[in-house]
């Protein structure tokens, strides 16, 4: 017989509510440093802003993701490393879900600015934090990652 974790409703309720606000604290950070990368004070005029945000932004991003891990684990958030790592995948998924609705509805890409990013990051992270829950069932990781997977591959390729 397999003995599964006992399931504590508190602590998932910490766990979900923690990695959502790491997520987003991570989100604001990481739109501070573009919004600062990008600014006059920073790029000045002509090519010098390539270099910005064609090499440092996304080596912030790393960055950030992989704080993401130490961060959770001084919250005591229990398997951190599982949240860090999931938690990309579906905080991509939402926003690219976001993004592409928001174009199908008629509207600007820019509509899903910086606020959404935040947004969608911290969904992302809660979904990594609950689908990676010690003691919960597979039928419920299963009722939370189908649709973040189906959410994934509409966006990817539906045209």
């Amino acid at each position: 017989m397999r003995h599964h974790a006992e399931f504590d409703g508190l602590a998932l309720l910490h766990r979900v509510v923690i990695s959502a606000a790491v997520g987003a604290a991570l989100a604001g950070i990481w739109v501070g440093l573009a919004a600062l990368m990008v600014s006059t004070v920073v790029c000045g005029d002509g090519l010098g802003c390539l270099l910005w945000t064609g090499l440092l932004l996304p080596s912030a991003l790393v960055l950030l993701v992989a704080l993401a891990c130490p961060i959770l684990m001084a919250f005591r958030v229990r398997w951190a490393w599982l949240v860090a790592l999931i938690a990309p995948v579906a905080a991509l998924a939402f926003a690219q879900g976001f993004t592409h609705q928001t174009i199908e509805l008629g509207g600007n890409a820019e509509l899903a600015g910086f606020g959404w990013l935040v947004l969608t990051t911290a969904a992302g992270y809660a979904v990594a934090a609950l689908v990676s829950a010690p003691g919960l069932t597979l039928v419920w990781r299963t009722v939370v990652v189908v649709p973040v997977v189906v959410l994934f591959g509409w966006v990817l390729f539906w045209p």
